[in-house]
C-alpha cells in the first residue's frame, strides 16, 4: 500500500506545476494555438511573455523553465509550444471535466429500462451522462464534460453518447481500457431477470464497462453485415436500449461459467445469426447451427 502511495505522489508533480497563475497562463496561451496547423502552434519567447504578462505579471523565465520538457517544448527555431502531454492535459482542463456540475436532465424517454421497462432518462452530473430510470437502474454512464452541454442539443448529446459508448465497449472487449489503456478482463454475472450480464474491468485503474452480452457483439463483422442486410446501422443502436426493435431479439445462453462462455443468437425478421462469445478473452466467433466455429474476430486480451 505504501508503494502505491509513493507511486501516486510521484505522478502528481505535473499538477504542482499548475498551482501558479503565470504557469497556467503559459499553458492557456499555448493551448489557444492548438487549433492552428502544426507549424502555427508555437509562439516566440517575447510573444508568449507579452500575452501572459498582459494578464499576470511575474518572473516569466522562472515560471517557464519548470514547464519545459513536461508540458512545454522548445522547437529548433527557439519558439515554444505544448508537448503532446501538455496538449492532452490542457484539453481536459478546457473541457471542464473537473468543474462542479449541477444535476441537469438532458433528455427524457431515451428508451425503456432493460431491468424494469420504465422510461430511461439521460441526466448530467459531475462530468457524467447517466442513463437511468426512476427506479435508479443505471443502463449506462458516459464521461461527458459540461462544455458539451453548452455546445450540443439534447439529440446531439445522445448521439455523441451513443458513439462514445460503442467505442468504449469495443475497446474493453478487446482488452483495452479506454482511459488508461490498461488490460481489461471480462466476467459473467447474473443480470436483470436472471439473464447473463457481462462486465469488463481494468486491472490497472478499475474502470468498468458493463451491459447485456449483445452490446459487445455490435462491432462483429458478421453482426454488422446481418443488421445492414435488414436496413439497420449497428453504429446507431444505443447500447442502453433494446438492441433490436420490430420483433428482433438477441438471446444469450450460458455454455460455461469457468471459463465464462456464451452462445448468442441474433434473430430478426425470421433470420438468425449465431455466435460464440468467450467473455474472459473477449473473443466472438461465428457459429453454425450445431455450435461449430466458422470464424473468429480475434478478440484482444488473450484471456
Amino acid at each position: 500500500m505504501a508503494d502505491d502511495r509513493t507511486r501516486w505522489t510521484d505522478r502528481t508533480g505535473v499538477f504542482d506545476l499548475l498551482t501558479n497563475e503565470t504557469r497556467v497562463g503559459i499553458v492557456a496561451e499555448l493551448a489557444a494555438r492548438l487549433g492552428d496547423d502544426r507549424d502555427g502552434r508555437d509562439l516566440s519567447f517575447s510573444e508568449l511573455r507579452r500575452r501572459v504578462e498582459g494578464r499576470e505579471t511575474g518572473n516569466f523565465s522562472y515560471h517557464l523553465e519548470p514547464l519545459e520538457g513536461t508540458l512545454v517544448e522548445r522547437t529548433e527555431r527557439g519558439t515554444y509550444r505544448l508537448t503532446e502531454r501538455g496538449a492532452y492535459l490542457a484539453s481536459v482542463l478546457a473541457a471542464g471535466f473537473y468543474e462542479e456540475h449541477e444535476l441537469r436532465t438532458v433528455a427524457k424517454e431515451v428508451g425503456p429500462c432493460p431491468e424494469c421497462d420504465e422510461p430511461l432518462e439521460c441526466r448530467h452530473e459531475n462530468g457524467l451522462l447517466r442513463i437511468a430510470c426512476a427506479n435508479d437502474h443505471a443502463a449506462a454512464q458516459i464521461l461527458m464534460p459540461r462544455s458539451q452541454l453548452e455546445r450540443r442539443s439534447a439529440d446531439e448529446l445522445v448521439t455523441a453518447a451513443t458513439a462514445v459508448a460503442h467505442y468504449h465497449t469495443s475497446l474493453v472487449r478487446r482488452g483495452v481500457c479506454p482511459l488508461c489503456h490498461g488490460t481489461t478482463e471480462g466476467t459473467l454475472e447474473e443480470g436483470p431477470a436472471e439473464r447473463p450480464h457481462v462486465t469488463y474491468r481494468c486491472r490497472h485503474c478499475g474502470v468498468a464497462g458493463f451491459g447485456a452480452p449483445g452490446v459487445f457483439l455490435l462491432d462483429h463483422p458478421a453482426v454488422v453485415a446481418f443488421l445492414h442486410e435488414h436496413g439497420i446501422d449497428a453504429r446507431e443502436i444505443p447500447p442502453w436500449s433494446p438492441l433490436l426493435a420490430d420483433g428482433g431479439s438477441v438471446d444469450s445462453t450460458v455454455v460455461s461459467r469457468d471459463p465464462p462462455r456464451l452462445r448468442c443468437r441474433v434473430r430478426l425478421e425470421g433470420d438468425e445469426l449465431q455466435l460464440g462469445f468467450d467473455v474472459a478473452a473477449g473473443r466472438t466467433r461465428l457459429e453454425g447451427p450445431a455450435g461449430e466455429s466458422a470464424g473468429d474476430d480475434g478478440g484482444g486480451n488473450g484471456g
